[in-house]
């Protein structure tokens, strides 16, 4: 759920929420409205934005009115604030982001206030490959929902999940994302408005986790300590060894039936000795590929 501030020529406090459903509610914080039965539900507005692994975001434009982001699917929608002669939501632009294979993303706004041309729309997309499992920072101009940057910003464990959200302080963007930390900042010569499209990664400091021989990926049939015994994609089973992760606290915790990554090697035994282990989608047609 996301508070918006007051708005010009309107009594109300709005909030805005979105999830996995698809929609965005516009909201009365004063008056919820509740669910009905059978609908509609006595909200504001309903807008239709796309599958939202993810939360809107808020901004004031150069002319004084308030704008929502939404991100759900695979789409950027900048929407302002009507309050005349009813308070809803009217989209303004629109730009697409492949987002992999979890619809929806995080977005950060950035401005120098409200001067002209300052807005920009951040974004980190999850890996559309699995190997290397690259995220990437994008930068859209809030005014056109235009791209103006985008460069690789670190790699993540796997194709899914990869919910990061950028910060943006002082002038320099942040994108944590697996074991990484990278840090964007200004170019210095020739900057143009926005001067995020001469943007340049200044800083990096990595220590991804990369190289691992194999990957897995399988249901949970059997749990003894950190002995496993896991069902693959194709019906067959193999046994793993999970100490090595869980000593080093890189293992979700284990629950027979559920899905899960396993990265290690196999020993002479053919025991899969597992360095991280990752929770996964529950259906194998989503799970990444093994190697």
């Amino acid at each position: 759920m996301l508070l918006l501030p007051p708005q010009s020529d309107s009594s109300l406090n709005l909030a805005v929420a979105a999830g996995k459903t698809g929609r965005m509610y516009l909201i009365d914080q004063q008056n919820l409205g509740g669910i009905t039965p059978g609908g509609p539900d006595n909200v504001l507005g309903i807008f239709d934005i796309g599958s939202c692994f993810c939360a809107p975001s808020y901004f004031t434009g150069a002319d004084g009115v308030g704008r929502v982001v939404s991100s759900g699917g695979s789409s950027v929608i900048v929407w302002t604030i009507g309050v005349s002669p009813i308070v809803t939501l009217v989209p303004e632009s629109t730009a697409s982001l492949d987002t992999g294979p979890d619809p929806g993303f995080f977005t950060t706004v950035s401005s120098n206030g409200t001067q002209p041309s300052t807005a920009l729309i951040w974004a980190v997309s999850r890996p559309l490959d699995a190997s290397p499992a690259i995220v990437s920072l994008f930068a859209f101009d809030a005014s056109n929902s235009s791209l103006v940057f985008s460069a690789p910003a670190g790699t993540w464990l796997s194709q899914g999940n990869a919910n990061i959200v950028p910060v943006v302080a002082n002038g320099q963007v942040f994108v944590g994302s697996s074991r990484q930390l990278a840090i964007f900042g200004l170019g210095s010569s020739g900057l143009q408005v926005p001067v995020v499209a001469r943007a340049k990664p200044v800083v990096t400091t990595a220590n991804s986790v990369r190289g691992q021989a194999n990957r897995l990926s399988g249901t949970v049939l059997e749990l003894t300590g950190t002995a496993l015994t896991l069902e693959t994609r194709t019906g067959g089973v193999v046994r793993a060894d999970a100490a090595q992760a869980q000593k080093a606290h890189r293992s979700v915790v284990l629950v027979v039936g559920e899905a899960i990554t396993a990265l290690g090697t196999y020993d002479a035994q053919g025991v899969l000795m597992v360095r991280t282990v990752l929770r996964t989608k529950d259906s194998p047609a989503l799970w990444p590929p093994d190697r």
